[in-house]
């Protein structure tokens, strides 16, 4: 189950996070998910013992749209994966930063 803890982020909701996860046990796998970054992440880990979570982990990138009306404005970009953050969550997962 995808959750927040039913807080704006997965940190702020630690608390909540924990006791589903308990009375969850081994039946349903909980993923924490929102606001989830490599700054944050190794401290989920380490409250919630956890080691999946959901992460958009993305980046404003220039758009590869080849044609562009000028009249719009429109600052032609798009969401894009970030894999330096990517990477950089799992070596927080890994190296243990917390």
């Amino acid at each position: 189950i995808l959750s927040s803890g039913a807080a704006d982020t997965a940190v702020q909701g630690i608390g909540l996070l924990q006791k589903f996860i308990a009375a969850a046990g081994d039946r349903i796998t909980m993923l924490p998910g929102s606001g989830i970054r490599s700054s944050n992440i190794a401290e989920l880990a380490a409250a919630t013992g956890l080691f999946e979570f959901h992460s958009s982990a993305r980046k404003l990138s220039p758009s590869l749209m080849k044609f562009r009306n000028n009249q719009i404005s429109d600052e032609q970009k798009r969401w894009t994966v970030d894999e330096e953050e990517v990477r950089a969550c799992i070596g927080s997962l890994v190296n243990g930063k917390r």
